[in-house]
C-alpha cells in the first residue's frame, strides 16, 4: 500500500498537503484526539512492517519505537492498533516494541535491531534538543536521499521527489528524523532514527529490508 492510499483510507487527505498544513490537525475517525508528527511516524512504521512481512527472503524483523514514557508507549500502541483496524493489512503488531528512552537499555540485551527498524517519537527528539527543529512540510516525508553532484535529492517512501538538500541539510534531516532514512551511495545504509548510544550498540546497520 502506498502512503497516499493509506492517508486516504484514514481520511487524512493527501500526504504532502497534510504535512504542509496540518501538524496538530483535529480529530478523525482513526485518531479521535487529533493527529500530527507521531501519527505520521506510526503510519510509516505500519507500512514498513507490512512491506517487511511480505518479503519471503528472510524472517520478519523486530521493530523498535523509542518514546518518552510508559504512558506514551501505551498511547502510541493504541494509535497503532487504530491504524491496523482501519487499514487491515494483516500486520503482526507483536513485532514492535515501544521503549521509553529513560529505561535501562540493558533490559533490551539479547535483541538486535537492523537500523531501518528503529523509530523515535518526536517527544524524545525534543528532549535531545531538537524541539524547534522538527522535519515538517515535505521534509517530514523524506525516507530516502540520493547523491546528486555536491547535493542530495530527497524522496518519500514511494519514490516521489521532494526536494534538494545540501550535505549539511541532509545530516540535519537525519538527526531530526523520527523514521529511519536510507542514504544511497557506494555503501547504501539506512540510519536509525536515534542518536542514543545505548540503543546504537544494539544495531546492525544495513540497508532497509536487507539482512
Amino acid at each position: 500500500m502506498k502512503l497516499a492510499d493509506a492517508y486516504q483510507k484514514l481520511q487524512w487527505g493527501e500526504p504532502l498537503a497534510y504535512e504542509r498544513s496540518a501538524l496538530g490537525r483535529g480529530p478523525t475517525p482513526a485518531f479521535p484526539r487529533g493527529i500530527g508528527t507521531s501519527a505520521h511516524m506510526l503510519i510509516e512504521l505500519y507500512l514498513d512492517m507490512h512491506e517487511d512481512q511480505r518479503n519471503p527472503l528472510h524472517a520478519p524483523a523486530q521493530f523498535l519505537v523509542l518514546c518518552l514514557s510508559p504512558d506514551q508507549a501505551r498511547y502510541l500502541r493504541e494509535w497503532l492498533n487504530r491504524i491496523d483496524l482501519h487499514l487491515d493489512l494483516n500486520v503482526d503488531l507483536e513485532r514492535v516494541r515501544f521503549w521509553p528512552h529513560d529505561r535501562d537499555a540493558e533490559r533490551l540485551r539479547g535483541h538486535v535491531w537492523y537500523s531501518w527498524a528503529v523509530f523515535c517519537d518526536h517527544a524524545v527528539k525534543e528532549v535531545e534538543g531538537w524541539e524547534a527543529d522538527r522535519n515538517t512540510g515535505p521534509y517530514g516525508l523524506v525516507r530516502r536521499v540520493v547523491p546528486s553532484g555536491e547535493n542530495w535529492r530527497a524522496f518519500d517512501r514511494d519514490g516521489r521527489f521532494l526536494g534538494v538538500l545540501t550535505n549539511n541539510g541532509k545530516n540535519e534531516l537525519i538527526d531530526r528524523a523520527t523514521c529511519p532514512i536510507t542514504v544511497e551511495g557506494p555503501s547504501t545504509t539506512t540510519y536509525a532514527a536515534t542518536d542514543l548510544s545505548d540503543i546504537l550498540r544494539l544495531l546492525r546497520v544495513r540497508e532497509a529490508f536487507k539482512r
